[in-house]
């Protein structure tokens, strides 16, 4: 009869594809037949929550559990429901149970049950990021069953979720010591060796599984994610196709289920004290496995296409007009592969850009610029505007290395080289070292990113650049928060400018203030210090027009906000807080003793005509606000724009932007 039942359930189930209404009424019926044991209702579930009803599959469960009230049956049927991912109903079913009328047999059953239950509902709140409430949820399974093999690969994922992948490798390897045969463990051992970047012992984790279960999709997908880790695309492309046709065949010869994964005395070591208490609308397989497949497919598919995006920027940034007030129009075009046959990406941007810095007007602001203050001459700047085209070419490899080389616009009066590299490696799975060096153009106004023309003497300065490197230590804390600290030393120079030197440094940190679901709320604090040799903030010959205090220090308090609405996704930054900073007076031409002397003289005669840039002590309240977007609007094109304000006592900036981007 039991078999009998069973391939009644599995015809019925075959039809699902095709006709899942009648598919459905056959199944419900098949579950309505009283059955003891409740084998049969428990296989209906299973064959509903496989194709993704439910609905279907919570509707048979509450009909078969009218006809058959015996506990066996019930035990059976809550057990289906936890594999079909109805956690509520099988967590209900289990507590209606009365436990004082159970066998010893029943007893045992509804004790594995209640600890598969505990797993899953940990699972589930490992997946949001909440460890410490996942360990109390596991805390009964692991009081009552400390050595169960599926308590402790439950614990592992955990640590793994906590970014502990030394303790997760610890416990999974642990199981496997046991029992090599376990795949959630080695899935586990597998992912905390991802984690720690350690290449070697993933694939030999990884191989040793296919080894003892060949052809298995499982293994196969363990395989393919280390391959995709290390940056082997091509390879994890074959063994996910592998894994993919595997897994159907597996499906059609024998439907697999879902692994069902959902005291003061023992210490929580995920609170905070450590004591007690893929493709844009596309729809996922409901098997598991098949599942996992599909999505590493879809992340692959993200990390290996081509990119393509353009857009326009717009950047407004106060100031005296002709000389430190900025308008930035930039439109850059981007196109990235990452092919085969290197291990990373490879990007190219050209960037049309176009700057205006308005009309220079009023005698005082006329005599700051050029050399007009040492030649008595009251001559206005040639253009307010400079136009241009910068190039960059850049290579990624993951997290570790970024390096690129290209110009500042084109076209300027100004052009030069710019560039830089960063690696970042792990020096333990917490923590971080990044190193950076690099030459990039400074933007602060017209005169630092393009350089300029004196009308009078021909000459043409600016275009200043900063070459240097820097070195900060960063760690992670908790989910998702980290703390950082670091600091730097740049040589400034530029054409026809005074050279100059930098140093700064800074350190914060950051932590969940909210997490739930796809939204996550970060607050912290961050602390920044710099100071330049001299002050290069004039717009006269040998200036650099960009602000370089002497001394500047700040401390604010950042915001950080994630979180989706439906296909949008969207990221706001705030920050608020208080600086200060100090420019000491520096002569109008730095570069020129007869020119500077000219002027000199000049002002004895007219006391109206500068002869240095003077000093000032500025402190006041800092703020910003900026939000991102991004919505799909089909597999392979998304619109993105943004929006962004900061103010301080310098300046203030506007920024906007709206971008297409496209994968192929």
């Amino acid at each position: 009869t039991r078999l009998r039942q069973q391939q009644e359930v599995a015809n019925a189930a075959a039809l699902l594809p095709t006709a899942p209404f009648e598919a459905r009424q056959r199944l419900l019926m098949l579950a309505a037949q009283p059955d003891p044991t409740g084998g049969t209702a428990a296989d209906v579930i299973r064959a509903l929550g496989t194709a993704g009803d439910r609905v279907g599959a919570d509707q048979a469960a509450r009909t078969a559990e009218i006809v058959n009230p015996e506990p066996s049956a019930r035990i059976a049927i809550a057990g289906a429901l936890l594999a079909a991912g109805l956690d509520a109903s099988a967590n209900a079913m289990i507590a209606e149970l009365d436990t004082s009328r159970l066998t010893a047999a029943q007893r045992r059953d509804l004790a594995a049950l209640q600890i598969e239950a505990d797993i899953r509902a940990s699972d589930l709140l490992n997946e949001h990021g909440d460890q410490a409430a996942a360990f109390e949820r596991l805390r009964p399974a692991l009081l009552s069953d400390p050595t169960n093999p599926d308590v402790q690969v439950a614990l592992a994922r955990l640590y793994q979720g906590a970014k502990r992948p030394a303790d997760a490798m610890r416990i999974a390897e642990a199981v496997l010591t046991r029992d090599p045969r376990n795949v959630d463990a080695r899935q586990v051992a597998v992912e905390a060796a991802i984690a720690a970047g350690d290449r070697r012992h993933a694939e030999t984790l990884a191989d040793e599984g296919a080894a003892l279960a060949p052809g298995d999709s499982r293994a196969i997908l363990l395989q393919a994610r280390v391959a995709r880790a290390f940056g082997d695309n091509s390879r994890a492309r074959t063994l996910l196709a592998e894994a993919a046709a595997q897994r159907q065949a597996e499906l059609g010869l024998t439907p697999l289920t879902a692994n069902p994964a959902g005291a003061a005395s023992l210490p929580n070591p995920f609170s905070a004290s450590g004591g007690a208490a893929p493709t844009a609308g596309a729809a996922l397989p409901a098997d598991p496995v098949a599942r996992q497949i599909a999505q590493e497919q879809a992340a692959l598919w993200a990390d290996t296409a081509t990119q393509a995006s353009g857009g326009i920027t717009l950047r407004g940034r106060s100031g005296t007009p002709g000389l430190d007030q900025l308008t930035d129009i930039s439109a850059p075009l981007v196109a990235s592969v990452a092919p085969d046959a290197i291990d990373g990406r490879i990007t190219a941007r050209v960037t049309p850009v176009l700057l205006d810095n308005g009309a220079l007007s009023g005698t005082a602001n006329i005599l700051k610029f050029g050399s007009n203050a040492g030649n008595g001459t009251l001559a206005l700047p040639t253009t307010k505007t400079a136009t241009g085209a910068g190039l960059d070419l850049s290579y990624q490899h993951g997290s570790l290395i970024t390096a690129d080389i290209g110009s500042s616009p084109l076209g300027f009066p100004v052009s030069t080289i710019v560039g830089g590299i960063e690696i970042a490696p792990k020096l333990t799975d917490q923590i971080t070292l990044r190193l950076r060096g690099e030459r990039r153009i400074i933007t602060d106004s017209l005169l630092s990113y393009a350089g300029e023309h004196d009308p009078v003497t021909g000459i043409t300065w600016g275009g200043v650049t900063r070459s240097g490197g820097h070195a900060q230590l960063e760690a992670g804390i908790g989910d998702g928060g980290y703390v950082y600290a670091g600091g730097g030393y740049n040589i400034i120079t530029g054409q026809n400018v005074a050279e100059n030197n930098e140093v700064e440094g800074g350190a914060g940190f950051g932590y969940p203030i909210y997490k739930e679901g796809d939204s996550t709320l970060l607050g912290g604090i961050d602390l920044v210090y710099f100071a330049y040799s001299n002050n290069q903030f004039g717009f006269t010959v040998g200036q650099g027009g960009y602000f370089s205090p002497q001394n500047f220090a700040e401390i604010s308090v950042p915001l950080d906000f994630r979180s989706k609405w439906g296909k949008l996704t969207y990221h706001l930054r705030g920050n608020l807080g208080y600086n200060t900073f100090r420019e000491v007076g520096s002569p109008l031409y730095p570069l020129d003793p007869a020119l500077q002397a000219a002027a000199d003289a000049a002002a004895l005669l007219n006391p109206d005509i500068p002869t240095r840039d003077l000093a000032q002590d500025k402190s006041g309240v800092v703020g910003g606000i900026r939000i991102d977007m991004r919505y799909p609007l089909t597999d392979a094109l998304a619109i993105a724009g943004g929006l962004a304000f900061d103010q301080a006592p310098q300046w203030e900036q506007t920024s906007v932007y709206v971008r297409m981007e496209s994968q192929f």
